[in-house]
């Protein structure tokens, strides 16, 4: 598709390269995965821009959206005033691993993250009336990792919507470990499978 916005998470940026209007002073963080964007289903111009919050000074972090239309600025998208920066309920304690998918209705989509206090993952649903108040909860078998090893990992759901692998951290065994398992589209269920050891080919 055609070039329409892009962010690191602190930032967005229209197709010619340039900050939107109101397109600084994100939420974000410049860690790994720190943002994703999903259409809003129904619309044509309207986009959710999720950001993964982390602040080490004072410790804080979370989920937060904002909507961008792109009919603002002539065509070249803004953040809609009052939009920017919206936390997502209930996923207060999200601090790594974010990814999304389409929901099995090829209509809707999924956004899941990975929540640090209670070590799980939670799913969004998102429709044409908006995000879902109450997240899909899965269990997540990787060892909590404490927040000067960062706790952050990487998620990814595969293009079909039916595996996962999230990579993590273990600071009991300092070293990286990954979780594989299955996404179910329909429910928003992240079912664990087996663990592994991520091996890096280095040159």
């Amino acid at each position: 598709g055609s070039l329409l916005f892009y962010s690191e998470g602190l930032s967005v940026w229209n197709r010619n390269h340039q900050v939107m209007p109101n397109g600084s002073g994100l939420l974000g963080g410049q860690e790994n995965q720190q943002v994703f964007t999903v259409r809003k289903p129904g619309t044509e111009n309207l986009y959710y821009l999720f950001t993964l919050y982390m602040n080490l000074f004072p410790i804080s972090y979370g989920l937060y959206y904002s909507i961008i239309d792109m009919n603002l600025n002539g065509g070249l998208g803004d953040i809609v005033p009052g939009n920017k920066n919206l936390p997502v309920i209930g996923a207060e304690d999200a601090r790594s691993g974010i990814h999304g998918s389409r929901h099995m209705n090829n209509k809707d989509a999924w956004i899941v993250v990975r929540t640090i206090n209670l070590n799980q993952y939670a799913s969004y649903r998102i429709t044409s009336s908006g995000i879902s108040a109450t997240p899909v909860i899965s269990p997540c078998s990787l060892p909590i990792c404490d927040f000067i090893h960062g706790g952050t990992g990487v998620l990814k759901i595969s293009q079909d919507g039916t595996r996962y692998v999230f990579q993590s951290y273990d600071p009991v065994h300092n070293f990286s470990i990954a979780e594989f398992g299955q996404f179910n589209s329909l429910t928003g269920i992240l079912t664990p499978l087996f663990q592994f050891r991520p091996v890096y080919n280095v040159p």
